[in-house]
């Protein structure tokens, strides 16, 4: 008669406990069910003849849209023919990669624009620790390539979703801590002038061009192609705390004092309403110098963490499960060891709006 008993009793207590499981999953699941099954692509290719950028608000007819040969010297050989017949034809010439930069500064109407895109190839030097490489090239193509002889880059930004010319024209800061923007890894890059000549651009050589096209958009030239100085790919550790926002420096600052040596920084704010931008999650890593280094892999989980993010861009119940997943899931299912490639060589897609309705914009 006990063990009858003690048996009911364990599948009471096994049923409430599925009982509070479901409850307590049951809300978070619906909602990222129902986000998954809305995010759909829903962007519309543009007809022929026309640009855009990535914020779908610049749509401009332009008089052609001129893919760049991957050859060099071919490559050079048409764009001097090109920039002669725009000048010859009073049409402006923009440039163009992943196309990521808003506000339609590689489109001019009616003009020509220079797709870099097919521009990509590349070249280590071993002995100099430089990478050469033409503008085109996306970081998600080079980061693989770098991580094959355990190389990285300098700086760079968050995602790996840009081409070199766009973050150099730019001069994009990067997530690395205490360093400079790209430009501070740049040895030096050619440059091709309006009248199609071209010139080796570096500190030493061409140094006022080296300073203005370097975060200029392209007003002073097209950069063919550069060298970077490079650092070591390294296994980074994460440690991560969640302060309130009026004490994050302070807070940042005593951790830095407390163990130097930090090597990447990042922060996410609280955006739920009840607590907005009340508390801040700071991410640091710092050199694990005993670990081995993670192989380099394809970003995981994807479509959970983009149902995440985009649960949140038009629903309250969604950022506070944002914040939730950022300040306390997140690190467990992710880990506490990564290399810095792999940190790297992450894509856009988790967070790009692919709705007809609306657009995401970035602030700065």
């Amino acid at each position: 008669m006990f063990r009858i008993k003690k048996r009911r009793w364990l599948w009471i207590s096994l049923a409430a406990g599925f009982v509070l499981l479901v409850l307590a999953l049951g809300r978070p699941m619906i909602h990222l069910i129902r986000v998954t099954w809305k995010d759909t692509d829903q962007i519309e290719k543009l007809p022929p003849g026309y640009v855009d950028d990535v914020s779908r608000m610049n749509k401009t007819q332009v008089s052609e849209v001129w893919e760049i040969p991957a050859d060099s010297q071919a490559a050079e050989q048409q764009l001097r023919k090109l920039l002669r017949k725009a000048q010859a034809a009073g049409l402006p010439v923009s440039i163009a990669g992943a196309r990521h930069s808003m506000g339609g500064h590689t489109i001019y109407p009616g003009g020509i624009t220079i797709n870099m895109l097919p521009f990509n190839c590349m070249q280590l030097d071993e002995g100099k620790n430089i990478l050469h490489v033409q503008a085109g090239a996306r970081w998600s193509e080079i980061i693989p390539f770098l991580d094959k002889s355990g190389r990285s880059i300098g700086v760079m930004q968050s995602d790996n979703s840009f081409t070199v010319g766009g973050s150099l024209s730019v001069n994009c800061h990067g997530w690395q801590y205490g360093r400079p923007p790209i430009a501070s890894t740049v040895e030096s890059f050619r440059l091709m002038n309006a009248d199609g000549t071209i010139v080796r651009c570096s500190r030493q050589e061409n140094k006022e061009l080296f300073s203005l096209a370097l975060g200029g958009y392209g007003l002073f030239g097209i950069i063919l192609d550069v060298d970077l100085r490079l650092v070591p790919n390294e296994c980074l550790r994460l440690e991560q705390y969640v302060v309130p926002v009026d004490g994050a420096l302070e807070s940042f600052e005593r951790k830095i004092l407390e163990r130097p040596g930090v090597s990447m920084v990042y922060a996410r704010l609280n955006i739920a309403h009840d607590k907005l931008f009340q508390e801040v999650i700071i991410n640091t890593f710092y050199p694990d110098h005993g670990g081995d280094i993670p192989g380099l892999a394809e970003p995981g989980s994807l479509t959970l963490r983009r149902a995440v993010f985009r649960g949140s861009a038009e629903s309250e119940y969604g950022k506070k499960l944002r914040w939730e997943a950022e300040a306390k899931i997140q690190p467990l299912l992710a880990g506490k060891t990564f290399s810095r490639n792999q940190l790297l060589n992450e894509s856009v897609e988790w967070y790009l709006n692919r709705s007809a309705n609306s657009t995401d914009i970035l602030h700065e």
